[in-house]
């Protein structure tokens, strides 16, 4: 993978802090590293690369390709991420499903799940980083959420910093608001209100995604590189810092 070293690498999720950035950003962020995950494809702005995971459901998955076959113009030079997940029920309909023009630059990866302690998790996160990286095929660590991998890829790109836009980890999502969104393209994800997300919820597991963000902010430090987050709603604000925002 070609290495960007000292750029900016922007990851969007798909929470509602999407709507706060401005278009001064968005044109700033067009000349850096861009790493879309999953239901982003909704949005009007075309990342270098994309997260695509598909689900237990076969109509979401159906949903999901229907979406990325949408974009087939707009994303002609973005390279998409597929995990390869065949334990999941929609992983055979996604890719039957996905036009195959789409997969000719396509990196397929497979989850290395992390172990249980937070000082094993970075430890195994560390040796990971020394690895190269295959293009066709390669594994990312995870543990809890999509935001994890995307954030591994990016340490991989050896940038200045890394922003993370709408990972926010409670409330609902973009697309909720009907801005900058690209027609006919279908959520696979529905309102989540107010609530938590799961991934960042005691409840589902002792070690959230927060946990594994702050192991990432914590190598990044002795790599001299950044993560930051780009508004202060997101549940990850006070612990990362907000990124200065153009003026």
């Amino acid at each position: 993978m070609r290495r960007n070293k000292n750029k900016d690498v922007y990851i969007f999720g798909t929470g509602s802090s999407i709507n706060e950035i401005s278009d001064t950003d968005w044109k700033l962020m067009a000349s850096s590293i861009t790493i879309g995950i999953n239901d982003f494809i909704l949005h009007r702005f075309v990342p270098n690369f994309v997260f695509i995971e598909p689900t237990h459901d076969l109509d979401s998955s159906r949903i999901l390709a229907n979406n990325i076959n949408k974009r087939a113009k707009d994303y002609e030079h973005t390279t998409i991420l597929l995990e390869a997940s065949t334990w999941r029920k929609g992983w055979i309909t996604l890719m039957n499903s996905i036009n195959r023009p789409l997969l000719n630059s396509a990196i397929m990866f497979q989850k290395a799940a992390l172990p249980g302690s937070l000082l094993r998790i970075q430890r195994f996160i560390e040796v990971l980083l020394l690895c190269p990286i295959n293009l066709m095929f390669c594994a990312l660590p995870w543990r809890r959420s999509t935001v994890e991998k995307a954030l591994y890829f990016a340490m991989l790109c050896e940038p200045k910093r890394i922003i993370l836009c709408g990972i926010d980890l409670k409330g609902d999502y973009f697309h909720c608001k009907n801005i900058n969104l690209v027609p006919g393209c279908i959520p696979v994800s529905s309102d989540n209100g107010e609530m938590r997300h799961p991934t960042n919820d005691h409840l589902y597991d002792k070690i959230t995604a927060s946990d594994i963000i702050g192991i990432y902010a914590k190598i990044a430090t002795t790599k001299n590189v950044g993560i930051y987050v780009y508004s202060n709603t997101s549940d990850l604000y006070p612990a990362l810092s907000v990124h200065e925002k153009s003026t």
